[in-house]
Parts: structure tokens; C-alpha cells; sequence
């Protein structure tokens, strides 16, 4: 290597010494220096390769190296002078800094824990190690917050309150997984070409009332395709108690795209008697979707609930968006339907249910001649669902008229509202 070459590494070698913490320093011919770590498995016995703290390979002569002087590791310095320590709490401590210093963490925590052993008040070694103060007795910070009255669950502390209700978090956790597992399993069974298993799997599911097991349920047949196996889910649902079985009826009763699982949830329901349905029904009257008007209008009818009257009466005619043409000539010679939606998604929150459409569209027949304007409109639509239920629940019929249901009801509480009055006064 020319006396260049060597200048211009030892010049990169300096610049990168500037930020190395530890290195062996390698003297050349000519007076350059090189330092970094020297890569023996990739030195051979004519070239020596050292790698800078940036990552640079230098590939040296070994035939211009003066002098090779090893720098020693912090381990290795530490196996030399350890034992120049005294066994005193004042020796150790300082050659516990001097391994803090050089990042010797093991060794560092090591002669603090002798440092204690020798002096068992010797504040500095205990809070170096953690260690806390607390009337008059040196605390870990485990101990302290034991102290404190936490208790440990999962390796972080909490109180105990927290702790049981973590700990039936975890039992229910558990069980829910089991759960999933055996009607898993119950289900392949059912579906199997095995009669006997099948017939097996069948008396399991249907079997079922655990609460817990509403998960897997949900899990298992929610999503199937088939429609006799989302039938069979709202059979299932009906043996679980609790109101999340019932609010999963309502979502059914409501979402399915298929009318035969829709009306089964609504029978289920009904068997139920669980006013949680009522309520979520109610609440899904004042839905923007006409469809989820209807449906809901369908399951309180089933249900019979009085209460309800308030709520069915002002879904009786309901405003919805709809787009209609403006001018020009019909793109089309047959006639533009509403607005169909194909299927709804359930939003669930405690207690109640919600509904966006996944899949909206306009049907449309006949053949196109050109494409006149569209505006969207929004027009009140009769809600004969709705008027069916009240009729069902009131056996009255005052058509579409609010009104006329409005004077019937208050007419309805006044005679309620007399006949309490009387029974107080007669008592």
C-alpha cells in the first residue's frame, strides 16, 4: 500500500476514532494511526482488516503495521482491577460505579447487593438498587406498593378489587374459549354424513344455556351461508339467557337477508318476553332506512307490547330520500322503483341496536333513450307494517292518521288514569 493510501485510511480512521468509545490502535509506517475493531476472522496472515464505529472495513498490509496495541474490553479491564476492591461497603460501592460507568449492568448490581450485605443503611447502594425509604424500613418498589395494599396479577400490581374482577375476566375468557371449541365441534357433527353424530351434535347444541356460550355461537353460525344453520343460531339464541341473546334476535329480526331467518328470530323473540326486545324495536322505528321502519313495525306487531303504541303511532307515515327525474326524456320506457337495500348492518350499543345499509340501489325497466336530470327528493311514505302492528296491539284502525291515534291514546289514559283514581279512593 503507497504511503497515499496509507495517509488518506489513517486520515478516515482518525475522523472515525472521534466517536468510538473502544478501539485497538494500529501504528503504520510513516506515522499514520488506524483505529477500530480488529475483524480477526476476516484477517489473514498478510492483510489485517479492522472495522471502523461507522461500519467501514480497512484492509491493512500487514507488512506496513509498526505496532498493533489491543485496547481491552470493559470486561476485561474489570477481571484486572476487581480485585485491587476491598470488601467494604465504600470499595464495592465504588466499584460498582465503575462498572455503571462502563455499562457492566450484571456486575454493577452485583457489588451493590454486597455493598447492602456490609452495610445494610447504605442509602446510595439502596437507591441505586430501587430501593425506598418508608417509615424507617428499606422498601423495594414491589414491597412499597404491597404496602400500599396492591397485589400482583399477571406481573403488574393492582388493587384487589381490580384483581377478582380480573380474575373472573379471565374464568369467563376461558370459558368462552371452551365454548368455541365444543360447538365447533357439535356443529361438524351435525353437519356430518354420520347420522348418529349428527343427531348427537344436534341434542348438544340445541342443549345449550349457558350465557357464555353466546359468543360461539354467534362465532359458528352467524356468518353461515346456509339459512337453515342462521335458523337454527335463533333456536340456539332463544335457550341463552340475558338481554345479548335478545338484541341478537332484534338484529335478526331486522338484518337478514333472508325472511324465513327473520321471521324466526321474531318468533323466538316473542317466546322470550324480554322487554329488551321492545325497547330495541322502539328505538329502530325512528331509523332513516324505510326498510328497518317496516321490519321493526313486524316484530312489535308479533310481540303485542302496549307500550309501544306511542312510538308505532309516530312511524305511521315516515319521511325517506328518494331520487326522482326533472325534465327532458325518460332514459328509460319503464318506470324507476324506490330505492331497494338488500341488507342492513347492526350497530350495537348497550341496550340498543342500529342499522346501516351495506347494499342500496335503484331498479330500473325498460329500454334507455336518453338521460334526464335527477334531484333527490325526500317524500313521506306510508308505513303499512306499521299500521298492521297497531292494528294488531289496539284492535282499533284510525288508517293513517295520526291524529285519530293520538286522540284515541290520550282518550285511553284518561279512562286508565280514572280507573286508578277510583280504585285509591275505594281502598
Amino acid at each position: 500500500m503507497s504511503c497515499f493510501k496509507i495517509s488518506l485510511v489513517a486520515g478516515l480512521a482518525l475522523v472515525a476514532s472521534s466517536i468510538i468509545s473502544r478501539a485497538d490502535t494500529i501504528k503504520l509506517e510513516g506515522g499514520g494511526t488506524v483505529r477500530g475493531e480488529i475483524l480477526d476472522d476476516k484477517s489473514t496472515k498478510d492483510i489485517l482488516v479492522v472495522k471502523s464505529r461507522v461500519g467501514a472495513e480497512i484492509k491493512l498490509q500487514r507488512g506496513r503495521i509498526q505496532e498493533i496495541i489491543r485496547e481491552k474490553t470493559p470486561a476485561q479491564e474489570y477481571a484486572e482491577i476487581k480485585g485491587d476492591y476491598a470488601e467494604t461497603a465504600d470499595d464495592q460501592f465504588r466499584l460498582a460505579m465503575w462498572c455503571e460507568v462502563r455499562k457492566l449492568n450484571k456486575e454493577r448490581k452485583e457489588h451493590l447487593l454486597t455493598v447492602i450485605e456490609l452495610d445494610a443503611d447504605h442509602a446510595q447502594a439502596r437507591e441505586k438498587l430501587g430501593y425506598v425509604q418508608r417509615e424507617g424500613k428499606w422498601l423495594t418498589a414491589d414491597e412499597l406498593k404491597e404496602a400500599k395494599g396492591l397485589v400482583k396479577f399477571n406481573g403488574r400490581f393492582v388493587t384487589p378489587q381490580e384483581r377478582e374482577i380480573l380474575e373472573q375476566k379471565k374464568r369467563e375468557d376461558e370459558a368462552v374459549r371452551e365454548w368455541h371449541v365444543k360447538i365447533r365441534m357439535w356443529k361438524n357433527w351435525y353437519l356430518g354424513n354420520d347420522p348418529v353424530k349428527a343427531k348427537q351434535g344436534e341434542d348438544r347444541l340445541r342443549a345449550i344455556d349457558d350465557p357464555q356460550a353466546f359468543e360461539a355461537v354467534i362465532g359458528q353460525f352467524g356468518k353461515d351461508t346456509a339459512e337453515s344453520n342462521r335458523m337454527l343460531m335463533c333456536e340456539l339464541l332463544s335457550n341463552l339467557p340475558g338481554e345479548s341473546a335478545t338484541l341478537e334476535l332484534v338484529k335478526r329480526s331486522i338484518a337478514d337477508v333472508s325472511p324465513n331467518v327473520r321471521w324466526t328470530a321474531v318468533e323466538k323473540m316473542v317466546e322470550r318476553e324480554d322487554p329488551a326486545a321492545t325497547r330495541s324495536l322502539m328505538k329502530a322505528l325512528a331509523s332513516d332506512h324505510n326498510t328497518v321502519i317496516r321490519r321493526a313495525a313486524d316484530g312489535l306487531g308479533a310481540i303485542g307490547d302496549p307500550t309501544a303504541v306511542p312510538a308505532l303511532i309516530e312511524a305511521l307515515v315516515t319521511k325517506h330520500k328518494q331520487i326522482v327525474q326533472r325534465g327532458g326524456q325518460p332514459a328509460f320506457s319503464g318506470a324507476i322503483n324506490p330505492g331497494t337495500v338488500n341488507e342492513f348492518e347492526p350497530v350495537v350499543t348497550s341496550g340498543n341496536v342500529g342499522y346501516r345499509p351495506i347494499a342500496a340501489g335503484f331498479q330500473a325497466n325498460g329500454v334507455g333513450f336518453s338521460t334526464p336530470s335527477q334531484e333527490v327528493v325526500v317524500t313521506p311514505v306510508e308505513n303499512q307494517e306499521v299500521l298492521d302492528a297497531l292494528r294488531e296491539i289496539t284492535k282499533e284502525d284510525f288508517g293513517y292518521s295520526a291524529a285519530a291515534w293520538k286522540q284515541w291514546l290520550a282518550a285511553q289514559k284518561r279512562k286508565e288514569d280514572m280507573k286508578n283514581r277510583r280504585l285509591i279512593e275505594d281502598r
